[in-house]
C-alpha cells in the first residue's frame, strides 16, 4: 500500500538538445555549437519541451499536440478527477493563470477580472495545481504565517502552453525565461530543499531563494539583461538573508 510519487517533467534544455542531435558533454562542445544552441534555444522558449512536440517538425501539428494534452489535463486529470461540471469555468481559469506566469496570483484580483466567486477561483486553483499544470512557489519569510498567507508565484509545467495556447497580447520575454529557470530548479527537488522567492525590507523581489536543510543557499535573480539595479538589489537580499551566494 506504500508508494513513492516522482515528478517527470517534459525535457529539460539539455534533453531538448539531444532529441535535436546536439550533444552537450563539456565547454567545448557549447562553444563550438553555439550558434545552433542559441537558434534551439528560441525554439525551446517557444514550443517547450514535450517530447513528441519537440520530434514533429509541422507547426500546425505541434499546436495540435499542445492543445490535446491542455484539453486532457483539464477534463481528466482534473474536471473527472474532482467532478467538475462547469469545464467552461475552469478552463476560463486555466487560461488566466497560463496568460500571468512568473507573476504572483491575486484569487480577489483574479475573481473581479474572470466574474466568477472567490470560492470558485480558489477551488479550481487547487485543483489545477493538484494536477501539475501549474506550480508554484511562496514567499521566504522567518515566520510559518507569513509564509502561508503569502501570494503564491505561479509557472507553467511546459513554456508552450503560455506561449502558444493562453491568451497573451504580447511576448513576455522576462516571464518566459523566469519560468525556464524556475522549471531547471524545480528538476533538482529534493525533501531537504526547498524553493521561495523574496522581498526584501525596501519592496524589491528577487526571483528564486534556494533553501537547503533549513539554510538559505543561493539566491537567483532572472533578467532578460543584466544591469546594476539587479546586481544591487541581489546585493541588499543576501545583506538581509546572510548569503552571499
Amino acid at each position: 500500500g506504500r508508494h513513492i510519487s516522482k515528478h517527470v517533467f517534459p525535457l529539460s534544455f539539455r534533453e531538448f538538445l539531444r532529441f535535436k542531435g546536439v550533444e552537450i558533454k563539456n565547454e567545448l562542445d557549447i562553444l563550438k555549437n553555439r550558434a545552433k544552441i542559441k537558434k534551439l534555444f528560441e525554439e525551446f522558449m517557444e514550443w517547450g519541451g514535450f517530447p513528441e512536440v519537440t520530434l514533429v517538425k509541422s507547426d500546425v501539428k505541434r499546436r495540435e499536440l499542445l492543445s490535446s494534452y491542455l484539453n486532457d489535463i483539464l477534463t481528466k486529470d482534473v474536471a473527472s478527477r474532482f467532478r467538475i461540471k462547469d469545464v467552461h469555468n475552469l478552463e476560463k481559469i486555466a487560461n488566466y493563470l497560463l496568460s500571468n506566469i512568473s507573476s504572483k496570483f491575486n484569487i480577489r484580483k483574479a475573481s473581479r477580472a474572470l466574474g466568477l466567486p472567490h470560492s470558485t477561483v480558489h477551488r479550481y486553483f487547487y485543483f489545477i495545481s493538484m494536477a501539475d499544470l501549474l506550480l508554484s512557489i511562496k514567499r521566504l519569510s522567518y515566520k510559518a504565517k507569513e509564509i502561508e498567507r503569502s501570494f503564491r508565484k505561479v509557472y507553467t509545467v511546459d513554456i508552450g502552453f503560455h506561449t502558444k495556447l493562453s491568451a497573451r497580447f504580447s511576448r513576455n520575454l522576462g516571464r518566459i525565461l523566469e519560468n525556464i529557470v524556475f522549471l531547471h530548479l524545480a528538476r533538482f527537488y529534493e525533501p531537504n530543499r526547498e524553493l521561495f522567492y523574496y522581498r526584501t525590507k525596501s519592496g524589491k523581489e528577487v526571483d528564486f531563494v534556494i533553501v537547503k536543510d533549513g539554510k538559505i543557499e543561493k539566491l537567483i535573480e532572472v533578467s532578460v539583461e543584466g544591469d546594476e539595479e539587479h546586481e544591487k538589489k541581489l546585493s541588499k537580499a543576501g545583506e538581509e538573508l546572510k548569503c552571499k551566494n
